[in-house]
């Protein structure tokens, strides 16, 4: 009887826990995006409090489910709802999220600002480093970001010089487009693009490409010029595109040293002869491969 019960409490765990699950992957599709070093403190807290009250869904069996799944929607909605407050209101956003803090003006290190936000300078150049400032000499300023980061300007003689600075126009570069994604033609890419699926296989013909299964990914750049990485176990099959210039060179090659070789008489030439007809035997096998 005790197993039964066992079995019991585990089957409705798994099948609270897969809920909860399916449940957060849905709240978490209508939160804000944002990676994870744009966090403020604010969506930390209601990213730690919805996964609390997954976790209570899951493991606390006492609990009502609906009152549990309740609590989840009103803490995945209110993110929401007060995000397009913040777009309505400016004050409520700075009281809110804050704004950010100038931590070094015009070269010059802003001690109370750093009091105020509990800064120490061994923590202030810490971060400085890891946006490439070494020198606080080289630092025009430095603004501590409402997510907790800090950002800097250097000044303008320890800046990298510029194509701008020499006064040279580069064209756009574009981005990328990728057409091939894991062996699966990206036909939406395609369709809004200027190359169309017949330029994609011809491309991928004179590469020894025959399927696109093959490929893992293939990209396009702005200049017509296209990328392709292939399987790993593919690549023993495949044959470069210059193959049939390569075999035809080497052919052209024996035939002349057999040519030379026509009149010789000595041992010499004659291991020469049997050199190359060992050549004409490897070259034969790589001609079959290449038909196949």
């Amino acid at each position: 009887m005790a197993d039964l019960t066992e079995i019991r409490e585990i089957t409705i765990v798994t099948i609270r826990s897969l809920l909860a699950f399916v449940a957060l992957l849905i709240m978490m599709r209508f939160i804000r995006k944002k990676q994870l070093s744009q966090y403020t403190f604010y969506d930390y807290v209601v990213g730690i409090t919805i996964g609390s009250i997954a976790s209570t869904l899951s493991v606390e069996l006492e609990n009502r489910t609906v009152s549990v799944f309740w609590g989840m929607l009103v803490w995945a909605i209110a993110p929401v709802v007060l995000g397009w407050i913040y777009l309505k209101s400016l004050k409520l956003r700075k009281l809110f999220d804050g704004e950010p803090v100038v931590l070094i003006k015009d070269g010059k290190i802003l001690e109370d600002n750093l009091r105020k936000e509990l800064i120490n300078l061994e923590d202030l150049q810490m971060q400085l480093r890891s946006v490439g400032v070494f020198e606080l000499a080289e630092a025009e300023y430095a603004v501590l970001e409402k997510n907790g980061q800090i950002n800097a300007l250097k000044k303008k003689e320890k800046q990298p010089l510029t194509l701008s600075d020499l006064g040279l126009v580069t064209e756009t570069k574009g981005v990328p487009l990728v057409l091939i994604l894991d062996g699966r033609l990206m036909r939406d890419t395609i369709e809004n693009s200027p190359y169309s699926e017949k330029w994609l296989m011809s491309e991928l013909q004179k590469k020894g490409i025959k399927e696109i299964s093959q490929v893992v990914l293939a990209q396009v750049n702005a200049s017509g010029s296209l990328y392709v990485d292939i399987r790993d176990d593919m690549v023993k099959n495949l044959q470069p595109d210059k193959a049939p210039q390569q075999i035809e060179t080497s052919l052209q090659t024996v035939i002349s040293e057999l040519n030379r070789l026509v009149n010789g008489n000595s041992q010499l030439d004659k291991e020469r002869c049997a050199q190359i007809a060992n050549n004409l035997q490897n070259l034969a096998k790589e001609i079959k491969l290449l038909l196949e």
